[in-house]
C-alpha cells in the first residue's frame, strides 16, 4: 500500500496540482525548520524554502521513489543552502538561530509551574546559544535528528555521507553541547 506522500507524488507527476499544493503544505514546516536551523536567518530561510519547493514542483518527475521522498525533498533543501552559501561567498558566524519553539518542544514536560517555566525559559535560550555555536556540519545533524526526528540513515542519504559519519557529528555535537551547557550551568 502506497503512503500518503507516495500517492500525492504520483499525483503531482500526472500534474495534479491540487497534490502539490498539498505536498507543499503537508511538509512546508519542517522544510522551512531545517532551512532556518542551517541558514541561521529566519527571512532568509524563508527565501530558501520557496525556492526549494520551486525545485521540488520543477523536478517532481524525475522522482523515482528509490527513496522517502522526505529524503529526497531535504536533499533538495540542503543542496538550496549549500548554494546560497557559495553564492554569498563569504563565512557565517556561528552564532545561528534556533527556533526556541523547537527547543521548547524538546524540553516540555506535562505538569509545570511557574519556577518551572522560568528554568524552562532559561534552558531554551542556553540550549539556543549552544546549538549555534556548533561548526555548520554538526548543527544540521542536530537539527535533522532532535528537531526534524530524521534516523542517522536517512540523515546519511540526505547529507550523502556514510551513516558512521553522521553517528560521528551527532557525538562530537552532543559531547559539546553538554560541555557548553555544563560551563553554562557551573557560572550560575
Amino acid at each position: 500500500m502506497l503512503s500518503e506522500d507516495e500517492l500525492l507524488v504520483r499525483r503531482c507527476q500526472d500534474n495534479d496540482e491540487a497534490a502539490f499544493d498539498a505536498l507543499f503544505h503537508r511538509h512546508l514546516n519542517r522544510v522551512y525548520a531545517l532551512v532556518c536551523h542551517y541558514v541561521g536567518n529566519p527571512e532568509e530561510a524563508r527565501d530558501l524554502t520557496q525556492e526549494v519547493f520551486v525545485r521540488v514542483y520543477a523536478h517532481i518527475r524525475s522522482f523515482r521513489g528509490q527513496s522517502a521522498f522526505t529524503t529526497w525533498l531535504y536533499r533538495i533543501a540542503v543542496n538550496v543552502c549549500l548554494e546560497q552559501q557559495r553564492k554569498a561567498a563569504r563565512r557565517r558566524s556561528h552564532a545561528a538561530f534556533v527556533p526556541l519553539d523547537d527547543v521548547d518542544r524538546a524540553l516540555s514536560t506535562e505538569e509545570e509551574g511557574p519556577m518551572d517555566s522560568v528554568v524552562r525559559q532559561e534552558t531554551r535560550e542556553r540550549v539556543q546559544q549552544a546549538v549555534g555555536d556548533l561548526p555548520e556540519a554538526h548543527r544540521l545533524v542536530v537539527s535533522l535528528r532532535y528537531f526534524q526526528g530524521l534516523s542517522c540513515k536517512e540523515i546519511a542519504e540526505i547529507l550523502d555521507c556514510p551513516v558512521g559519519t553522521v553517528n560521528s557529528r551527532l557525538h562530537y555535537a552532543m559531547t559539546k553541547l553538554r560541555a557548553a551547557l555544563q560551563e553554562q550551568l557551573a557560572e550560575c
